[in-house]
């Protein structure tokens, strides 16, 4: 007798991740249960360039095909778009202050080979942490403090000079 083996199209997984921070700190992140956690120790500084290099694998050696979702699965938040780039596994990412706290990015690796696109979801689960920003300096005496010339004033002998400052921090 004759037995006849079909191939099925197996599903891609991400092995492993390995981030990389603006101080050339990196660091390698095994993949658990479909989850990758970057908090603790592990939390990324606002303002600080952060590259993550996904590891993939198809059983069936097929082409990993990656997406990125940034939105929030309570629709707390969503990172923008234009501070992070994906491609390839390859993810580029700088955190604003005003995502501070959690955030989550889902990324899917799939393959397009056979009947039905075999597809595996990864969860990244991002804490950023706050770094003490200066203040900003918006006006002296009614005069705009952003301008590349120097300020000027008048002061006269024996007067006091008051004068009003205006200044913002981020934080």
């Amino acid at each position: 007798f004759v037995v006849e083996v079909i191939p099925t199209n197996d599903p891609p997984t991400v092995i492993k991740g390995t981030w990389e921070n603006s101080a050339g700190e990196a660091k390698q992140k095994t993949v658990s249960q479909s989850r990758l956690t970057f908090d603790g120790a592990d939390s990324l500084p606002e303002d600080d360039y952060f590259n993550l290099t996904l590891v993939g694998f198809d059983p069936d050696g097929d082409e990993i095909l990656w997406t990125v979702d940034t939105r929030d699965p309570v629709e707390k938040l969503s990172i923008e778009s234009s501070r992070m780039q994906f491609n390839y596994g390859d993810l580029q990412y700088v955190p604003t202050n005003d995502e501070l706290g959690a955030n989550f990015i889902n990324v899917t690796a799939s393959d397009e080979n056979g009947t039905e696109p075999m597809t595996y979801q990864l969860s990244l689960y991002v804490s950023v942490s706050n770094t003490n920003d200066p203040p900003e300096l918006l006006d002296v005496g009614g005069q705009d403090a952003d301008t590349a010339s120097a300020l000027q004033f008048t002061a006269y002998e024996n007067q006091w000079l008051n004068l009003t400052v205006n200044s913002t921090d981020i934080d």
